[in-house]
């Protein structure tokens, strides 16, 4: 089971990546090192009372510290919708959210090598590309997802 963390975030970067997203570094002292893909934090924006709920986003990109002692930064890509992502968008870097987790319960990907290929033409390099996560290519795709939810809406 992966211990939790509960306590002070600093904002190091917090910029808009695509027209209505934004790409947050959050610097977390004490974090733990390891987390699985599917796994997402909550933040309390503010100490008031507003806004009162905590906010859950997904981890888009996860950087450890060395130990349980060193300092983790983790990446959070949102969309700004309401009021309380709207808050978010306006945090400049040295601004202190309270987080909590990582929660759910997240996925492992198969690590090369361990998958059985057997009848398949496919090497090792090509299975770690193929699961390699492209931050930069999701960033990429907002645009055209926008324009997609535009059309369709999100059902």
């Amino acid at each position: 089971m992966v211990s939790k963390y509960l306590g002070p975030a600093t904002v190091l970067r917090n910029a808009s990546c695509a027209e209505g997203f934004h790409l947050m570094r959050l610097e977390v002292p004490g974090f733990p090192t390891e987390i699985e893909p599917g796994q997402f934090v909550h933040l309390r924006l503010s100490d008031g009372t507003w806004p009162f709920l905590r906010r859950p986003f997904s981890i888009c990109d996860f950087f450890p510290g060395g130990d349980a002692s060193s300092v983790a930064r983790l990446d959070l890509l949102y969309e700004v919708v309401g009021l309380g992502t709207g808050l978010m968008a306006d945090m400049k870097p040295g601004a202190v959210v309270n987080l909590l987790g990582p929660q759910g319960h997240g996925y492992r990907l198969p690590a090369p090598g361990t998958l059985d290929l057997s009848g398949l033409r496919v090497s090792d390099q090509s299975v770690a590309e193929l699961l390699r996560v492209d931050v930069e290519g999701w960033i990429a795709e907002l645009p055209a997802l926008r324009r997609h939810f535009d059309r369709f809406g999100s059902r």
